[in-house]
């Protein structure tokens, strides 16, 4: 890939993520009817790469901050949050609970990749990144 090909907002990103925006472009959200189909005829770490973000998996909300999206590493901590102290309320142990977060880190892992290329693309970030679902 050139570095022509990976220029995109008018700034210069790795093949990694030139290949996502360009994916983005061409088919929009990947859980869109253009964008399905389009992942089912990638490999399953091709559709892996666009799809799922492993750092948000394993550095959650760090990632954003270095990304520029304070407002999506704030939803991210308060979600977990949120979550762990709705289920220590209801009782659950400590071992419950902690598989729930990996849940809730997985879901942002899905997102975070749509979420970034929009900031790029609009230059706005938005509270809800929950809105790259549909």
């Amino acid at each position: 890939m050139d570095v022509q090909d990976r220029e995109y907002f008018g700034k210069v990103y790795s093949e990694k993520w030139a290949k996502r925006f360009a994916f983005y472009e061409n088919y929009g959200k990947p859980y869109s009817k253009e964008g399905a189909l389009a992942l089912k005829s990638m490999g399953l770490f091709e559709r892996s790469n666009i799809t799922i973000n492993l750092w948000v998996m394993l550095v959650g909300f760090i990632f954003f901050l270095t990304k520029g999206m304070w407002r999506s590493a704030l939803v991210q901590v308060l979600t977990l949050v949120a979550v762990g102290l709705v289920l220590d309320a209801l009782g659950f142990s400590h071992r419950a609970i902690k598989p729930c977060s990996y849940g809730v880190n997985f879901l942002f892992a899905i997102l975070a990749n749509y979420a970034y290329y929009m900031k790029e693309k609009t230059g706005k970030e938005s509270w809800n990144i929950f809105q790259f679902i549909r």
